[in-house]
């Protein structure tokens, strides 16, 4: 039997050795090819689909805090630009300059005004006037980052209740940073 191992641990080593491929190896600088594949990467941002604006009884405005925009993509993406309109007979106007609680009762006015990341620190966007804003530049969103989108909105008084009435659009343009 150890006959028989010590053959076979014989014939095991005699296979590998002619079965090896010589390596040769030349004088000089050689060079290696690098390759490099890349599949399609993931563009994937979520912004709002809404921005809720409610006039209470009393008249006070109340705006949701919890919007955001979520970069899910596999690398950074850049907001390069933000529209803002008025819709459905609504028009913009610049923020805060109208008093909106002397406004004639039911005129068809809103104005926004959008905080991107920190009420102190973040990049404010406001309307200027019918159809404009004031954004100017780009919002940078790293990898798998969120950004709160806090806002604040101006109307004037309203004798007839809405339920959930789109009376202005906001349009993100989103792009990779390169």
């Amino acid at each position: 039997m150890k006959t028989n191992f010590k053959f076979l641990s014989l014939l095991l080593v005699l296979s590998m050795l002619l079965s090896a491929t010589p390596v040769m190896a030349a004088e000089g600088d050689q060079t290696v090819p690098v390759d490099l594949t890349v599949e399609a990467p993931i563009f994937s941002v979520t912004v709002p689909i809404a921005l809720p604006i409610t006039i209470t009884e009393q008249g006070e405005i109340l705006t949701s805090d919890t919007a955001a925009v979520i970069n899910n993509s596999a690398g950074p993406v850049v907001i390069t630009d933000i529209q803002t309109k008025g819709i459905n007979g609504w028009e913009t106007v610049a923020f805060g300059s109208i008093d909106m609680a002397s406004a004639k009762v039911n005129t068809k006015n809103v104005s926004l005004q959008l905080i991107f990341g920190d009420k102190d620190t973040g990049t404010i966007v406001n309307t200027t006037g019918a159809n404009s804003n004031d954004f100017a530049g780009s919002i940078r969103l790293a990898k798998n980052a969120s950004l709160p989108l806090l806002y604040d909105a101006e109307v004037p008084a309203q004798t007839t209740a809405y339920e959930s009435a789109q009376i202005a659009e906001v349009i993100f343009t989103v792009g990779w940073d390169e």
